[in-house]
């Protein structure tokens, strides 16, 4: 049962990102539960390795979203109905500013 829990989940992280749920055996538990369930397990060792930081960009992430949910809402803004080629060079332009920052 474990490897088709684990299976199931890395399917639906693929499929809904942070806005999905993980499959447990007590039923679904929203991503940002669970990656708070997880951060309270791991935070003394974080600390004593000095990489708290790294965790609360985790819950960050979860909070507003990953890169590709900024891309798609990028391409949505600059009219990908009416204009796929605008609106994707839009996201180029954005992908290149994220990174140089």
């Amino acid at each position: 049962m474990q490897r088709a829990l684990i299976i199931e989940n890395k399917w639906r992280a693929q499929r809904y990102g942070v806005q999905g749920t993980f499959a447990t055996l007590d039923g679904a538990l929203p991503v940002a539960e669970m990656l708070e369930r997880v951060v309270e397990d791991t935070m003394a060792d974080a600390a004593a390795l000095g990489c708290t930081a790294e965790l609360d960009r985790c819950r960050a992430i979860a909070r507003s979203g990953t890169s590709a949910d900024a891309q798609l809402a990028v391409f949505e803004a600059h009219g990908a109905a009416g204009n796929g080629e605008g609106a994707l060079q839009a996201v180029t332009d954005w992908i290149t500013a994220a990174t140089l920052q």
